[in-house]
């Protein structure tokens, strides 16, 4: 049972390869989150803005 195992050099270089990818589509995946919770905030702040500011006591 003697398989050749491919070099390391291209077990490098595809690992590498993937962790790039993941990398890739979790950065694509954190921007969508950042944007729509800006999105949120903003939406909740400006109605925040438009009512009467009312302090309330702890």
């Amino acid at each position: 049972m003697n398989r050749q195992k491919p070099s390391l050099g291209i077990e490098l270089l595809t690992s590498i390869h993937w962790a790039q990818e993941n990398l890739r589509a979790i950065c694509g995946h954190l921007r969508t989150q950042v944007a729509c919770q800006l999105r949120t905030e903003r939406k909740y702040l400006r109605s925040l803005a438009c009512r009467p500011i009312q302090l309330r006591a702890h």
